[in-house]
């Protein structure tokens, strides 16, 4: 093979690479061992949690691989083509296409289901607003797919937490001001849904709320996405330019969702666009003036990052005006019975069911951490509505759940029970036996015949538990 042969090969590649990592979709590559041989940039960030280099990887990308945890790749790979799967309390569209070559892989594509239900939306407000003379911002019709300019989401907060509802009057307070809000909170907890609600009660309601996630671009495309640019500033850049995201939300909110994330050259220019009031497109010198209030949020601890070189101390101070902290869906076990309730009307008014979890299941769901907290909580009740044949969502659904999400059922109550009096713990067991034993044995003379006690203490345990046969 020629050297000019190899070199145009060797491009080809890296443009290949740079697509996958453009993309706002995860995409990797696997052998029939599980093995990953290449990921792009989208599904590092959501599902490694070890990265190395591998320069000498399969079909010669010069990427990053990383390990995935097995469970995720159990979930993913155990899914049909075409099928939805729940990963870590996000909904997932998963896409499968066989690669031959010298070793045989399959090649994933994962596309959350909320990015596809908000473009819809779009295109049909678009589509909408396109018989209305009166159509306010025609620039948002070529937003990126990482941001948004129309509320996709009900931006109003239910919860029966008292600690929620303190920050949800802490922030309708401060957002007839322009002062500047930190959001942080773990994944699912509600940040965007807070975002909107101090934009729905600021002064700059009329004017456009402008939401960029800073994690699922890359590095090389956020600034323009951000600052915009001019003609000629790269190649394939607009003849006519671009404006970015600070002009679009200009007399209006810029939301900046996952700010930890940002790299640090572009927080050196972030910290400048919040002193001066006024940004610079990429391959401009002109000084543009903007007049835009920043919400920044973020699933990390900043205070952390900083202290660790990862974010800059004086941007921090900057963004954290007023700190504003959700806590997690398990800190809040009200919520849980309270969410489970409206999550499960809305699914059964959208699917024309009716169907109830039952009080045995519901204390389940009461000890479960929650880790993808509200969200993962109202996947999960959508896809009982679903999935389950009869009008009772019940312990078995639960512990199926628990199960595909990597959490042991047993591992779990021994984790609780260290935590209750003895007794408690006991009686928490036995009424675990019997919620199990009445999904799987139809009679009581069978379940006593397995538990071996008498039919009578079985049927008085029950009552005892309020447990319904």
């Amino acid at each position: 093979m020629s050297i000019s042969s190899a070199e145009y090969i060797h491009q080809e590649k890296l443009l290949l690479e740079q697509m996958f990592n453009f993309m706002p979709i995860h995409v990797f590559l696997i052998d029939d061992k599980r093995n990953i041989h290449f990921c792009n940039h989208y599904f590092q960030r959501c599902f490694c949690k070890e990265k190395k280099f591998c320069p000498k990887g399969l079909m010669g990308f010069q990427a990053i691989n990383c390990t995935a945890t097995k469970t995720i790749l159990n979930q993913i790979t155990a899914t049909k083509k075409g099928d939805f799967c729940l990963i870590q309390g996000q909904k997932y569209l998963i896409k499968v296409q066989s690669l031959e070559g010298r070793i045989p892989l399959n090649m994933y594509i994962l596309q959350e289901t909320s990015q596809l239900e908000n473009q819809l939306l779009k295109n049909s407000n678009l589509s909408q607003s396109s018989h209305h003379s009166s159509f306010q911002y025609p620039q948002f019709k070529s937003q990126s797919p990482h941001c948004s300019s129309s509320p996709p989401i009900n931006s109003s907060m239910k919860t029966k937490s008292e600690k929620v509802q303190s920050i949800i009057k802490l922030a309708q307070r401060v957002a007839k001001s322009d002062i500047k809000i930190l959001i942080q909170g773990e994944t699912g907890v509600g940040k965007e849904v807070l975002a909107r609600l101090i934009y729905e009660n600021s002064d700059r309601n009329k004017k456009p709320f402008v939401k960029v996630n800073c994690g699922a671009i890359t590095e090389s495309l956020l600034e323009s996405e951000l600052f915009g640019y001019e003609n000629g500033a790269f190649t394939g850049a607009k003849k006519q330019g671009k404006k970015g995201l600070f002009e679009q939300a200009n007399k209006g909110t810029l939301f900046l969702d996952e700010i930890g994330e940002l790299p640090m050259q572009l927080q050196v220019k972030l910290l400048r666009v919040l002193q001066e009031n006024e940004i610079v497109r990429v391959g401009g010198e002109n000084v543009i003036k903007v007049d835009v209030r920043i919400i920044a949020a973020t699933n990390r601890n900043l205070k952390e990052e900083v202290d660790k070189g990862r974010f800059r101390m004086d941007l921090f101070y900057r963004l954290n005006v007023v700190p504003i902290i959700i806590p997690p869906l398990r800190d809040r076990k009200e919520d849980i019975k309270y969410l489970t309730s409206i999550f499960t009307k809305k699914y059964n008014s959208k699917y024309e069911e009716n169907k109830q979890i039952t009080n045995e299941a519901m204390n389940m769901l009461l000890d479960y951490h929650w880790p993808g907290n509200v969200r993962e909580l109202e996947n999960f009740i959508e896809r009982c509505i679903i999935t389950t044949q009869n009008n009772e969502i019940k312990v078995q659904h639960v512990i199926k759940y628990f199960n595909e999400m990597g959490q042991n059922f047993n591992s779990l109550y021994e984790e609780n029970t260290l935590k209750k009096p003895l007794k408690d713990s006991l009686e928490d067991l036995e009424k675990t036996i019997l919620m199990q034993a009445i999904e799987k044995y139809d009679s009581l003379l069978e379940m006593s015949q397995i538990l071996k006690i008498d039919p009578t203490t079985v049927s008085r345990k029950l009552k005892k538990y309020g447990i319904v046969y």
